[in-house]
């Protein structure tokens, strides 16, 4: 999952698996998004060659807001 444009979003009940990528194994922000909601989610080995195991954003200053989430064997090359 992933968005390049200015955005909110919100996420619940969901389960990230098993998902490869660069940057962001699960999900990856791009420079717009503004606010991330994730609550009851569970994020399983999910991997990025470079950064972000799980949760990427290309920028600092975003918002994210996590409840009752579970993360287990997520991993990167560098940077969590």
């Amino acid at each position: 999952m992933g968005t390049y444009e200015e955005s909110y979003v919100y996420i619940d009940s969901s389960i990230f698996k098993e998902n490869p990528a660069a940057n962001g194994g699960a999900i990856g922000f791009g420079n717009d998004c503004n606010y991330v909601y994730v609550q009851n989610s569970n994020f399983t080995s999910n991997g990025a060659s470079a950064e972000g195991g799980s949760i990427y954003f290309s920028r600092n200053g975003d918002t994210i807001h996590m409840n009752n989430c579970k993360f287990d064997s997520d991993y990167a090359g560098s940077g969590g």
